[in-house]
């Protein structure tokens, strides 16, 4: 049976989860570092990552500290890293990986959990920049690990 879920329930449902990753992660440490926020960007994606910076930004200016400035500053750098990151189209989901499902069973790796288990492996090779983002390149690592 399907049950036809209203758009304002579903609206209700999605804003829910947003603010709870929201309240999740304000306390995140994240490091003005490319490599980091490429990691973050895999993780909750661009829209909640600049929530997210908005919300530490709401949150330092909230307390009382001394350091409030320079927290400011890091998250001014950075949303600057992070522009960038967006700007160069630099890979840091699945989707934007040059290689695929289809490319790994090409190469060679037997279809089920692994192709997945690879893909991932190569993901987080390009996003900590140990592999350039290249069919080419990236299909010649996975042979190295065969």
């Amino acid at each position: 049976m399907n049950i036809k879920i209203p758009d304002e329930v579903q609206y209700i449902i999605a804003t829910l989860e947003t603010a709870t990753q929201l309240i999740l992660y304000h306390d995140a440490d994240i490091q003005p570092h490319r490599k980091h926020i490429k990691r973050w960007l895999n993780k909750v994606g661009e829209e909640s990552f600049r929530q997210l910076l908005e919300v530490k930004r709401a949150d330092n200016k909230a307390q009382a500290i001394t350091r409030t400035q320079e927290k400011l500053e890091m998250l001014d750098n950075i949303e600057i890293l992070l522009d960038e990151i967006i700007a160069q189209k630099q890979c840091f989901s699945l989707k934007d990986l040059a290689v695929n499902g289809g490319d790994l069973i090409a190469a060679g790796i037997p279809e089920g959990v692994k192709i997945g288990v690879v893909l991932n492996q190569l993901m987080d090779m390009v996003i900590d920049e140990q592999v350039e983002n290249d069919k080419t390149k990236l299909l010649k690592d996975i042979k190295k690990h065969l």
